[in-house]
This record gives C-alpha cells, sequence and structure tokens, in this order.
C-alpha cells in the first residue's frame, strides 16, 4: 500500500513526495512520524514556499478567488488529496464518532487523539441535514486517521458524510454542501480533481459507498468554481 502511494504521488506530478513512503513504514494509524509545514494566510493568496529543507511541495502558489469559509484556527498544511468517506451508520455526528474513535488504537498500540476526519456533513439525524461541522483536526491542522494509508492521512483532508451509501444516495442538503466544501477546498489549496478521491481508492472498501455520486459532485463542485 505505502508503495503504491507512492507511486501513485509520483504520476500526480509530486515525484519529490517520495520521502513519505519512507517515514509512512514507521507511521500509526493516527498520524505519523513527518508532518507537513504550516503555511501563512494572505489576503490574494497562499504562498507554499520553503519551510523547511526536502518541503514536498515548495514554492506551490494557491489561487485565493474568494472568501474561504472554512479557514482553520492553526497555519494551513500543505494538503495534497481529499478523501470522501460515507460513515456506513444510518445516524451520527461529530460526538459519536469522537466517542467511538476515542476508543480505536492504532499498530503501535496508540489511542487515537479522536475523530478521524477533518469535516462531517450531517444527514438529520444526529446532525443537522447538509450541515458541515469542522473537527478538532481541521481547526488544529492536524494529520487524519481515515484511509489506512500513512500519506493519504497526512496530507488528505477527511471529509465524511453521514449515512450508509451502500444502501441509499446521500441527502439533497448533503450533495450541496458536500459540493460547496469541496469547491472551496480545491480551490483555496490546489487540489486537482484527480486528488479528489474516495475512500475506495485507497484501500479496499465500498466507502463512500454505490450511491454516493462521487465524480458528478466532483464535476460539479469543479465546474462552480
Amino acid at each position: 500500500m505505502i508503495r503504491a502511494a507512492a507511486v501513485l504521488l509520483i504520476i500526480s506530478g509530486y515525484s519529490d513526495l517520495a520521502w513519505c513512503a519512507d517515514a509512512a513504514k514507521k507511521d500509526g494509524a493516527d498520524g505519523g512520524p513527518f508532518t507537513i509545514s504550516p503555511v501563512v494566510s494572505g489576503t490574494q493568496a497562499v504562498s507554499l514556499g520553503p519551510s523547511h529543507s526536502g518541503s514536498p511541495l515548495s514554492g506551490r502558489v494557491v489561487s485565493r478567488k474568494k472568501e474561504f469559509t472554512w479557514s482553520p484556527a492553526a497555519g494551513e498544511r500543505r494538503w495534497v488529496y481529499i478523501v470522501i468517506h460515507h460513515s456506513g451508520t444510518n445516524a451520527g455526528s461529530v460526538s459519536s464518532i469522537h466517542r467511538e474513535h476515542r476508543q480505536r488504537k492504532d499498530s503501535q498500540g496508540n489511542p487515537w487523539l479522536g475523530i478521524g476526519y477533518h469535516f462531517v456533513i450531517g444527514n438529520g439525524d444526529g446532525m443537522e441535514d447538509g450541515l458541515v461541522e469542522a473537527t478538532f483536526r481541521w481547526e488544529q491542522q492536524l494529520h487524519g486517521a481515515h484511509s489506512g494509508s500513512a500519506v493519504h492521512n497526512d496530507v488528505g483532508i477527511g471529509v465524511c458524510l453521514i449515512g450508509n451509501f451502500q444502501e441509499h444516495q446521500p441527502t439533497q442538503k448533503q450533495l450541496g454542501s458536500v459540493t460547496r466544501l469541496l469547491n472551496e477546498l480545491t480551490g483555496r489549496y490546489g487540489i486537482p480533481p484527480r486528488l479528489v478521491i474516495g475512500h475506495q481508492t485507497v484501500r479496499p472498501t465500498a466507502c463512500p459507498g454505490q450511491f454516493f455520486p462521487l465524480q458528478d459532485v466532483i464535476r460539479e463542485a469543479v465546474s462552480d468554481g
């Protein structure tokens, strides 16, 4: 899995991110030994210039077309992916997922920090339908614990929609909210459509479910930009 992730990064034009594969060998489920240094927000643009030796995205500039709704409390990481999930449950919320994830441990036996996602979108059962809630991981710009891949956890924004989309479709409000969220995140961090992926792209799983229209959502999010 780690070697495949490194190959994917090279193919995607991020060849100097191959160092992630070696670091990820020591990585646990909730984070890892390497981090992506934060950048400083600006009014018109965010410059992702060098912040440390070997910075994988040195000099990359992200355009800021409009006010960013999801400005975090901490300095922003160099996000590369967005990974879409469903909860696989009929009901749920940030707090319920947080409680459940707090019971998990990584491969080294260390407890998770809490909810592994950066954003959760409610379906009306546990959270307001279409409500987008940022978690502590987004506010503090921490790695995720959502993909089963060290690389995708470290530089991937985890977005979870409440629902089991193997059995039914997301609500219209959820679709509208995830489209808006993807539009803002891809525009803010310069993430191309090919790097907005479902969880099933990273590991063998049905997530985010057969009834989640991932490609349609991506196309609409990009066209809205």
